[in-house]
């Protein structure tokens, strides 16, 4: 991942994740009609505001297939996840 140059790509739950320094970092799936990162926090929610259109449950974000996310947004949510990791375990 290039916003991350540390991360792994691995499989979990099922579904490709990337981790960083052995915890995962970010979830995606995809689906007829959309595809999903995980997880979304109510934090990450606040912080990005343009995310509120995409959430559907507490830790899911939402992308229709019909229009894609911007890298812009992709670079914020895993900068937010980063430091969210970095913090829980510094």
């Amino acid at each position: 991942m290039k916003a991350v140059p540390d991360t792994e790509e691995m499989m979990s739950y099922g579904i490709p994740t990337f981790k960083y320094k052995n915890r995962p970092l970010i979830y995606m799936a995809a689906y007829k009609n959309h595809y999903s990162l995980y997880p979304a926090s109510d934090a990450m929610v606040k912080t990005i505001p343009e995310l509120a259109e995409h959430r559907v449950s507490k830790g899911t974000l939402h992308f229709p297939i019909s229009k894609p996310v911007s890298e812009g947004l992709l670079k914020k949510i895993v900068k937010f996840k980063l430091n969210e990791l970095e913090s829980k375990h510094s």
